[in-house]
């Protein structure tokens, strides 16, 4: 089965694993951008996803505001718990990107350029997991 996590939920996901596992309440945000990869003849642009967090956590009895980059293992992490505290077992995802292309008007011109999107993440998960016993 494949769950379709638009980009509002996905960043909810993300600010309950950092909670719960990190003790950092805050607020996430995800940025694209046409980077480019491959070398050579194969260079192409592609687009590139960035999450963050900002927000608080205690340390030393002390509320620290933080803002940490969010690498893409740890958004599987993230993924992984939440799904994993509604009884589902990721079996892969993958990232709802692209380029699309827009109109731009100037003074006295018109030009297209390319845009990057993230509209969210296509999560194929197992089966419900069933419990067994008195769990």
């Amino acid at each position: 089965m494949i769950l379709k996590l638009d980009k509002k939920t996905v960043l909810k996901m993300i600010e309950k694993y950092y909670k719960e596992q990190m003790d950092l309440e805050g607020k996430a945000s995800a940025s694209s951008e046409i980077t480019w990869e491959g070398h050579g003849m194969s260079e192409h642009e592609v687009c590139s996803v960035f999450f963050k967090i900002r927000g608080k956590m205690k340390l030393l009895d002390q509320d620290i505001v933080t803002q940490l980059e969010i690498s893409e293992k740890e958004v599987e992490n993230a993924l992984s718990y939440c799904l994993a505290q509604s009884g589902f077992k990721m079996d892969s995802y993958e990232f709802d990107t692209g380029l699309t292309y827009g109109t731009v008007r100037g003074y006295n011109e018109v030009s297209t350029e390319k845009r990057p999107y993230f509209n969210g993440i296509n999560v194929k998960i197992k089966e419900k997991v069933k419990k067994m016993g008195g769990q």
